[in-house]
């Protein structure tokens, strides 16, 4: 009884080892149980580095880089202008006198020519000489003058009589006839050719 249990023993541990066994042949490198046929593994693929996407990432950052250089250019450029030159108080007023040449100065008013033509010499001189003419009155402006280096005796009595005539036409009900509008012109005029050399009154 003890020899029969014995090699029952030994039969179930002979049947374990040959399972075993048949595991690990089956699990050992290179094995195929399927029968299948076996591939090598693929070579790397290379992939070209300026693909479509690189490409256009690089021209929108070259054209955003190139649009800054001129930004920063065209700035440099604006703070580095020197100032524009000053208008000629000569040749503004010479212009304003045009306009009131002919028919658009004879349909005007005598109060309205008066006012314009005195406003013309004003800004002429405030512009030329640093006087605060167009924000002073005749008596006011007289009296500013009598001690100004750039207005002489002879100058300031034409500048007297200019003036006292305009306040008659805007204030006196006096009427300007043309021959008195041509005079009022050609006495600005005056003042105009004082200051120019004498190079360019020839």
């Amino acid at each position: 009884m003890r020899a029969r249990g014995g090699w029952c023993v030994v039969g179930v541990w002979l049947w374990m080892a040959g399972a075993s066994l048949g595991a690990v042949t089956m699990t050992q490198p290179g094995a195929n149980p399927a029968g299948e046929e076996l591939r090598d593994i693929l070579p790397p693929v290379e992939e070209p580095y300026w693909t479509a996407k690189r490409v256009g990432l690089a021209v929108m950052g070259g054209g955003l880089g190139a649009g800054l250089l001129g930004w920063a250019f065209v700035a440099w450029l604006r703070r580095n202008r020197p100032p524009p030159l000053p208008p000629d108080p000569v040749r503004v007023a010479m212009k304003a006198l045009d306009a009131l040449r002919g028919s658009a100065g004879e349909e005007m008013t005598s109060r309205d020519f008066a006012a314009a033509v005195g406003e013309v010499l004003r800004r002429y001189w405030e512009a030329s000489r640093g006087v605060l003419a167009t924000r002073q009155t005749t008596e006011e402006f007289l009296q500013g003058i009598e001690q100004h280096p750039a207005f002489g005796v002879e100058q300031r009595q034409r500048v007297s009589r200019f003036l006292g005539l305009c306040d008659r036409l805007k204030f006196g009900g006096e009427q300007a006839q043309a021959q008195t509008r041509r005079e009022l012109i050609a006495s600005v005029e005056e003042e105009l050719r004082e200051a120019q050399p004498a190079e360019e009154r020839a």
